[in-house]
């Protein structure tokens, strides 16, 4: 498995990315966040995901140099038409048109339609946090991976929910499909030629699947909602977050018969300082931490960790040892880049 630093990756990205024609500013926004999603560890939408935002720029379907329209606005309210924008550009400038409402009405909620694949949410929800803010965003998705509490057919997205909540050191991040799995992480599995777990994924018939080409069909298969004996829970959690991100952005909720991999987003920026001070709130939080963390900890664990945690440690570990790619994903990558006269 081949082993990178993150400059590396990120000079590579960058330079396919401009070559194939993509604008340099854009080209960096895109790069940055997916190679921000591969050092925190969640390579399922790292670099991973390039040939796709290429595809989408080939067939026209992923606008270059779009501006986002604002439809619909009240003080603390937008519903934004991305116009098929590429999701790291169209999301990043809704949060932070969240944001900027939360800065004069105390909240900022923004809904976001016609926007294509926004990655890792991390990206965005910490964007609030900068300003001393939480920021939740969830999101579904036009392609159906999952199935509903119950059934065997894909019927929902695996509709996502980020927050973000800052303190006095790093920000606690909560990032999770409603969804056992996200489909990037079967990706993972499939290009690294590995079997996926069983409890991951489901044929038309119930019955489990390991290989994740098996998944990917034709016909496509389902991924699990996310619970095991609970899985109503996850279920019932992702059924209401198509409706939150679909339905009051007017992009849809989650439907078989869309083609594309867009994105429809329900975006929150919370003023933290129009509920209480600042300081008490850090103070209440780290007091939550240590509380949580004093538990006595079970048979196979050494420590309690809370969100965001994981990932710190990962980004700090793969800023230090390099990025692992398997290597169906870097065959891929290098076939584009040879495509476009590029030297890897």
């Amino acid at each position: 498995m081949p082993i990178f630093s993150k400059n590396y990756l990120t000079k590579i990205a960058l330079n396919i990315l401009e070559t194939a024609g993509v604008p340099k500013n854009e080209a960096r926004t895109i790069t940055d966040f997916i190679i921000k999603s591969n050092l925190a560890g969640h390579d399922s939408q790292g670099i991973i995901r390039l040939t796709d935002y290429l595809n989408l720029f080939k067939k026209r379907e992923g606008k270059l140099g779009i501006k986002i329209k604002i439809v619909r606005e009240t003080p603390s309210t937008a519903v934004i038409d991305g116009k098929w924008g590429f999701g790291q550009i169209v999301t990043s400038q809704a949060m932070r048109i969240a944001v900027q409402k939360a800065k004069k009405s105390s909240v900022g909620v923004v809904s976001v339609r016609h926007c294509n694949h926004i990655g890792r949410l991390s990206n965005y929800a910490i964007i609030a946090t900068k300003q001393h803010m939480i920021g939740i965003v969830i999101v579904n998705g036009t392609r159906v991976n999952v199935a509903p509490y119950g059934g065997c057919d894909p019927r929902l997205s695996t509709n996502p929910i980020c927050i973000a909540i800052p303190t006095k050191k790093k920000p606690l991040v909560l990032d999770m499909s409603s969804s056992v799995v996200c489909e990037g992480k079967v990706r993972v599995k499939r290009n690294a030629k590995a079997k996926v777990p069983i409890g991951w994924l489901i044929d038309r018939n119930a019955k489990p699947i390991t290989n994740p080409l098996h998944f990917y069909g034709p016909p496509r298969q389902s991924i699990l909602p996310l619970g095991g004996i609970a899985a109503y829970k996850g279920f019932g959690l992702g059924f209401m977050f198509d409706i939150l991100a679909g339905g009051l952005s007017g992009a849809g909720c989650s439907n078989r018969d869309n083609k594309c991999i867009g994105n429809a987003i329900f975006m929150e920026a919370i003023k933290i300082r129009s509920f209480m001070p600042l300081r008490k709130f850090y103070l209440e939080v780290e007091k939550f931490i240590e509380f949580v963390k004093s538990s006595k900890t079970a048979p196979g664990f050494k420590e309690i960790l809370v969100p965001g945690e994981i990932e710190n440690r990962t980004i700090k570990e793969r800023n230090k040892k390099g990025i692992f790619i398997d290597n169906g994903t870097w065959s891929e990558i290098k076939n584009r880049a040879k495509e476009l006269g590029i030297n890897t």
